[in-house]
Formats: structure tokens, sequence, C-alpha cells
């Protein structure tokens, strides 16, 4: 567990639990401690997926959680979620954007979607 309340630059300030396997075998697994009405939100909308023992956050929810986030593989997880989402999830996406203050940020990202060639997406991004 790390307690990102007591790191100075972390971005969300929150305690977080990761599960990783040493062994390589599974992916790793961050569970933040919610702190805010939407990330309650995020929580209560999570979906059950066959073969997952926990409810996983919608597209939308995720790419919000990324957009506070300051890594470069955030950013580029960012445009890769908007790029597979359906225009409802555009749509939510963009409100919760708006909602924690990082709507610029989301524009930005998806002007340089904009830009980019359209090709297909590897299977296993999806």
């Amino acid at each position: 567990m790390i307690k990102g309340s007591l790191i100075p630059d972390d971005p969300f300030k929150h305690d977080v639990i990761f599960i990783e396997d040493k062994m390589g075998e599974f992916m790793r697994i961050d569970f933040l401690i919610a702190r805010y009405k939407w990330e309650l939100d995020a929580i209560r909308t999570a979906v059950r997926v066959d073969g997952i023992p926990v409810p996983i956050v919608t597209k939308p929810y995720l790419a919000a959680l990324k957009l506070r986030a300051t890594g470069y593989k955030d950013a580029s997880d960012i445009v890769t979620l908007v790029h597979i989402m359906s225009k409802d999830e555009n749509e939510k996406t963009l409100e919760l954007a708006k909602q924690i203050g990082r709507d610029k940020k989301l524009k930005e990202f998806l002007a340089q979607l904009q830009e980019e060639p359209d090709e297909d997406l590897p299977e296993d991004l999806i």
C-alpha cells in the first residue's frame, strides 16, 4: 500500500493498494481509495466481466481517472480509450472531464487523435 496522501506530487492524494504478481502471470491491479463523489459514481456504475472477480469501472470513468494522472502512459491510454468508445461514452467522458476540471486537457488529446491517421488498433489494446 502506498499512502498517496503523503506524496506531495501525487495528483490524486489517494491511498492506493497495488496487487502485483511477481511471477508476471497476471496484470497489476490498482485499488484507489475513493475521495470524491464522481469516484463513488464510478464504483457504483462498475460492470462485471466474466472471469474477473471484481467489478471494472467503465471507459468514461477510467478516462477521467487517467485525466487526473500525469504520466505519458495515461495520456496514451486516454487516446486509446476515446478511440474505442461509443458516442454515449464519449459524451459521458466529456461531461466527467468538465466536472473534474480536465476538459481542456481532454480536448488537447482529442485534437491529437484527429491528427493521427485512421488505422486499426491492435486487438490486445481493445
